[in-house]
């Protein structure tokens, strides 16, 4: 009969454990990878820039704000990363192109940061995607996902101001918001999502001195041409 040893029953346990966790990572890996960015199927060979024209809006207890924008995106080849380039109003200026909503609608909008900068370089880190893989229900061997992309933004500030607007100054802290593909492949536009936290100074508080409350972000980015119908993740 064989001699079991105490380093050999350690080492039979160690294997033992490395084999279960080994199990447990495949099983989990389909339902949280993220993929890289491709060109119809094929994945890129080079980082490709993509322009998004749409609205973000904002939306508070108070009320909230929505602008018409444009951006550039791009994807960064052989990664599921990519960065916002810029997110500038569209088609002229942020107070033009910027309007307040519900409890807001009497403010104008100014200095919309980083909107009001040629690029987010300018005014802070880039903004940061990246591609990722949420299990949407079902059980193994069938595993349902969607393809989303995740935003990972910088803080955006803003001044208001009109007779009637409660609010002075709005600061959104930087988070993470979703970018929902509208199909798997050959993708067109994005549906936005989230919520980040906005600290307000209305007109009632001293200066320095504010309050937060969650806003929820929203809104449609579409694919500027001829890079539409081309790009998927």
């Amino acid at each position: 009969m064989p001699i079991h040893t105490q380093e050999g029953e350690m080492l039979k346990k160690m294997t033992v454990l490395a084999m279960a966790v080994g199990v447990v990572a495949a099983l989990a890996l389909p339902a949280s990878a993220s993929a890289t960015w491709k060109h119809g199927q094929t994945a890129i060979e080079k980082d490709e820039q993509l322009g998004l024209t749409g609205n973000a809006r904002f939306q508070g207890g108070l009320g909230g704000v929505e602008c018409q924008v444009t951006s550039k995106i791009t994807f960064q080849a052989g990664q599921t990363t990519g960065k916002v380039e810029s997110f500038v109003p569209h088609p002229t200026s942020d107070t033009l192109n910027c309007k307040g909503l519900a409890g807001l609608a009497f403010c104008q909008i100014h200095d919309v940061t980083p909107f009001s900068g040629a690029s987010l370089l300018s005014t802070q880190n880039p903004w940061v995607l990246h591609t990722w893989a949420e299990s949407t229900g079902g059980e193994p061997p069938v595993i349902h996902q969607k393809d989303l992309i995740h935003v990972t933004s910088g803080n955006i500030t803003s001044t208001l101001t009109g007779g009637f607007c409660p609010v002075k100054h709005i600061m959104l802290t930087g988070g993470t918001v979703v970018a929902t593909p509208n199909q798997p492949n050959n993708v067109t536009s994005v549906q936005l999502s989230g919520t980040l936290l906005a600290h307000l100074q209305t007109n009632n508080h001293a200066e320095g001195q504010s309050h937060t409350e969650n806003v929820t972000v929203s809104g449609t980015l579409t694919i500027e041409e001829p890079k539409a119908h081309t790009y998927s993740i």
